[in-house]
């Protein structure tokens, strides 16, 4: 609790130095120039380039979004404070909290990157299908039947082609937009042909081919991927089982932990080794 205090005092001094650098400028403009901001603007504009999300955008102003996380942060903190009795244990698993706009713009990121590669070899294989009778690529990717969200941003595609955009720099564009690595590979497989003047059909039956052998050695590291997240989520799950029913089910043991330096160290660091297995989980299903 001291140490908390201490933290929190240290924290606040140096805020009003840094504020007293600045010659008192308006809090608001400073917090809109610090890292945080900037890098909280930037997880809100990808998921708008990548049109993840569509609403408006005041809506989701950085200082509204900081100010939500951090009103949930607090309130974490005294709900789980409540329980525990442990201040800095409290704060520590309140933490995804105070972090979320991160973590959620991370997760939506990923999730959209996975449903697109999943896609794509369907989507290959109906370019394929149109443009057997001519080898004109973009005419193929018009008829070819394509699902949300990767087709948002072929029909952008299209739209800024037939619009008289060159179409190299339109496919740049697309996989820059995109921005998955089977899907890139796919567009630079067209753009060779687009400028060699190759045969498409030809290409594509190569590709599709590679993808298929890549996607079923995907499908064996995901399995041994799965089973490794279920067994860090059960190792997880059994210690703070063991911690709630033997530890705070005790009345003895738990003001032996909550009053002790000892005892609040061993909370800590579970409660840090909790955060870091949920990090270990998320690599694991981003590598999947």
């Amino acid at each position: 609790m001291k140490i908390c205090i201490f933290l929190l005092i240290f924290f606040l001094v140096n805020i009003l130095i840094e504020w007293s650098k600045k010659d008192y400028i308006n809090p608001l403009i400073i917090f809109k120039q610090s890292k945080i901001a900037r890098l909280i603007t930037d997880k809100v504009n990808i998921l708008y380039d990548k049109k993840i999300i569509n609403f408006n955008k005041k809506y989701l102003t950085v200082l509204k979004i900081t100010t939500i996380s951090f009103v949930l942060y607090l309130i974490s903190i005294i709900i789980l404070y409540s329980y525990i009795k442990v201040l800095s244990t409290s704060m520590i698993l309140s933490i995804p909290f105070l972090i979320s706009p991160l973590i959620i713009s991370k997760i939506l990121i990923e999730r959209n990157k996975q449903i697109i590669s999943k896609q794509i070899p369907f989507y290959a294989i109906n370019i394929k299908n149109q443009i057997k009778d001519e080898n004109n690529i973009i005419q193929a990717i018009k008829r070819a039947r394509v699902e949300e969200p990767l087709a948002r941003h072929i029909n952008e595609f299209l739209t800024s082609v037939f619009n008289g955009a060159n179409v190299i720099s339109s496919f740049n564009k697309l996989k820059q937009d995109v921005d998955v690595k089977d899907f890139t590979e796919l567009i630079n497989s067209f753009e060779d042909c687009y400028k060699n003047g190759g045969d498409f059909v030809r290409v594509l039956e190569k590709y599709i081919i590679i993808n298929t052998k890549e996607r079923l050695q995907k499908t064996e590291m995901e399995e041994k991927a799965f089973s490794s997240i279920v067994t860090l989520v059960v190792m997880t799950f059994l210690n703070i089982l063991v911690i709630i029913t033997f530890v705070f089910g005790n009345a003895e043991y738990a003001n032996i932990v909550r009053g002790t330096n000892a005892g609040r160290a061993i909370l800590n660091l579970n409660a840090i080794t909790y955060m870091l297995t949920s990090i270990i989980i998320f690599r694991v299903y981003k590598e999947e």
